[in-house]
């Protein structure tokens, strides 16, 4: 009877030291319990609660649930962090995708720049971009076979008596650097006019006899601005 007096004494000092919110922790560990909440774990371990949110990886103070093992030391201090519990680590919110740039950022109706040279764009509101962007397009194909098939051209120059000065060369040449489109207001859905705007320039290269009109230097004598209209229909602009 005297043996068992001594332990019973001993249980009783245990059961009166160890704090009932201790129940479950084990080393660096803790084990939540029923009824506990994350900031009393924190007061009871005197660490706060964003430690304990960084050291377990939690997302919000709210995000334990009963049986949960938790850090309440810093991982780094003994063990790695990627041994935490699974139930400790929730997946992060997946951020939405990054709205695309090039969506973001649309051209100004006023002008673009394309690879074969600059065409400035003009369009009334609510004039669709594809409209305009195809508008520039048509426009400089257009410009660009004009310039091919224009006669006389500087490869094949038109000589002529110049009076007193001998000969005259002469052709003209268009002016593919400088390109106006417009979409112009139309009262059919669906349905736009087109402006393309260009410059001819004419050219004449004097000299005392034909070979040396064709070998002169030449200079422009007259501009003349060109407009040709194209209609867009059924989805396509039509020259």
């Amino acid at each position: 009877m005297k043996f068992w007096i001594p332990l019973l004494i001993v249980f009783c000092m245990a059961a009166f030291i160890w704090p009932a919110g201790m129940a479950g922790a084990t080393g660096d560990t803790v084990t939540v319990q029923q009824g506990q909440s994350l900031s009393a774990i924190a007061a009871q371990h005197k660490v706060s609660v964003a430690q304990l949110c960084q050291w377990n990886k939690l997302s919000s103070p709210d995000k334990v649930r009963v049986g949960q093992k938790l850090y309440i030391r810093s991982p780094e201090a003994g063990s790695a962090v990627g041994n935490a519990p699974a139930a400790s680590a929730p997946a992060e919110p997946v951020p939405p995708p990054a709205k695309d740039v090039r969506q973001a950022k649309k051209p100004t109706p006023e002008s673009t720049t394309a690879a074969s040279g600059a065409v400035e764009m003009r369009a009334p509101d609510g004039v669709p971009e594809k409209v305009r962007l195809e508008l520039a397009d048509v426009g400089r194909t257009l410009v660009n076979n004009a310039a091919r098939n224009i006669m006389p051209n500087i490869k094949a120059k038109a000589v002529a008596p110049g009076g007193s000065d001998g000969y005259v060369a002469s052709y003209t040449e268009v002016d593919a650097s400088n390109i106006r489109t417009e979409v112009l207001p139309s009262s059919e859905s669906g349905k736009y006019v087109g402006s393309i705007r260009y410059v001819e320039n004419q050219y004449e290269c004097p000299g005392k006899s034909k070979a040396d009109a064709l070998q002169a230097e030449c200079h422009v004598v007259k501009s003349r601005r060109m407009n040709e209209l194209i209609r867009y229909e059924k989805g396509k602009w039509s020259y």
